[in-house]
């Protein structure tokens, strides 16, 4: 008994995923920002609840009203990129953020925008978080990913807005982040406004965050949790394809995120098929599923939609070798998606890209969003909607008739 505990403890410790501990920040902005430009909300009556999530008002929303039409989402300030988030969340509100206490999802969502702060002389694909013993109050905006106090709104209010936003883009874009295990709401904002930034395209940055325990040692309660918000993103991913104008809509799913995502939508496309066409391009991320549920359950609806799905793995993710361990103590698959050797076949609408050769850190879980290669590779896909055989960068194997392809 003692040695299956340690070893539920040790796999637990090593799943990090892409999250890092959250800082504390004053409440006062941290730069001079150009004002966030949104649209007043249209008097039209509140949506009908879907998927029992009902519309609340957690904190005071906004009223003040605003120009009718979104200039840019990413607003230059001096020595910073001020990037405006948009957030959905089932978690419970807890002073300035979204707590990890309670663990479990709320009944109903929560919507609002988070602006956030990053330096202008940054390395690609970096969060550089401020340490607690830094106490210096200058410059702090230009050396550290910072984040502006929470807005938080109604479901009528947020749609209006994210409606203003897409319409400024050529597109008429955007992109939904649905994060991983270990991170908490302040994590997920700070890596959205992040992605965006380096993706440099001209898409409206979305996040989606479940109540993950933002613990090292919360896997269990985390798995828990993710499933549990299955219906919730479901709802979600409904109402933001009847009601944010968005003419394409790119989900990226990261790590454990990949559960809740994947599930969401198969239920949604069962229910649902017309809404299919909205979503450009599904990217899952270091998936920590199991690959027999994705090629029996989750793939067939994708196919019979001519889903484009990109799935990006790795043979050196350590956080994903650690979720081995959990799920074969339970008798479960030996390989999660997430691993090269995971393909499950090859599967119309489905590209499996091998990212082993983009090292980052230790824990090499998350170069979704830390990796040149990557976000040039995400950022073509997304720009011009080819899939891995037309882009550039990658190559197939094996020749002439690929299963999947790889980074050089």
């Amino acid at each position: 008994m003692f040695r299956s505990l340690m070893l539920q403890a040790f796999a637990a410790m090593l799943i990090a995923g892409c999250a890092t501990s959250p800082a504390e920040y004053p409440d006062r902005p941290v730069a001079a920002p150009a004002p966030v430009m949104e649209p007043p909300p249209e008097p039209v009556p509140a949506a009908a609840p879907v998927a029992e999530v009902r519309e609340t008002n957690p904190v005071q929303t906004i009223a003040a009203p605003a120009p009718a039409q979104v200039k840019s989402f990413i607003l230059p300030a001096d020595g910073v990129l001020l990037t405006q988030v948009y957030y959905a969340t089932d978690r419970t509100r807890s002073g300035r953020t979204f707590s990890a206490k309670p663990a479990d999802p709320a009944a109903s969502l929560s919507y609002g925008s988070v602006v956030v702060s990053l330096p202008t002389k940054r390395v690609l694909g970096t969060v550089p978080l401020m340490p607690w013993y830094d106490e210096s109050t200058s410059n702090k905006e230009r050396k550290y990913v910072l984040l502006h106090p929470l807005r938080a709104m109604t479901a009528a209010q947020f749609f209006s807005n994210v409606s203003g936003a897409t319409f400024s883009t050529p597109a008429k874009a955007a992109f939904i982040y649905i994060h991983g295990y270990n991170n908490s709401f302040d994590d997920a904002a700070r890596r959205t406004g992040q992605i965006a930034v380096d993706l440099n395209l001209p898409v409206v940055p979305v996040m989606y965050s479940w109540p993950s325990t933002a613990k090292i040692t919360g896997y269990g309660r985390d798995l828990k949790n993710a499933n549990a918000s299955i219906t919730h993103l479901e709802a979600f991913f409904r109402d933001f394809a009847e009601r944010s104008d968005a003419k394409q809509i790119f989900v990226i799913a990261h790590s454990m995120g990949n559960l809740v995502t994947t599930n969401a939508l198969k239920s949604l496309f069962a229910n649902r098929s017309d809404l299919s066409t909205k979503f450009t391009q599904v990217v899952l991320a270091a998936p920590d599923i199991d690959p027999d549920v994705f090629r029996k359950e989750i793939a067939p609806r994708f196919s019979e939609l001519k889903m484009p799905v990109t799935i990006y793995s790795s043979r050196h993710d350590r956080a994903l070798k650690a979720s081995v361990a959990y799920h074969t103590r339970l008798r479960m698959t030996r390989l999660r998606l997430g691993h090269p050797d995971a393909i499950v076949g090859k599967i119309d609408g489905v590209d499996f890209v091998d990212a082993s050769v983009l090292r980052t850190n230790f824990m090499g879980h998350d170069y979704v969003a830390s990796n040149r290669a990557m976000l040039t590779d995400m950022a073509q896909m997304f720009k011009s909607g080819t899939r891995a055989k037309d882009r550039v960068g990658l190559f197939g194997e094996p020749m002439p008739v690929p299963e999947r392809w790889r980074f050089p």
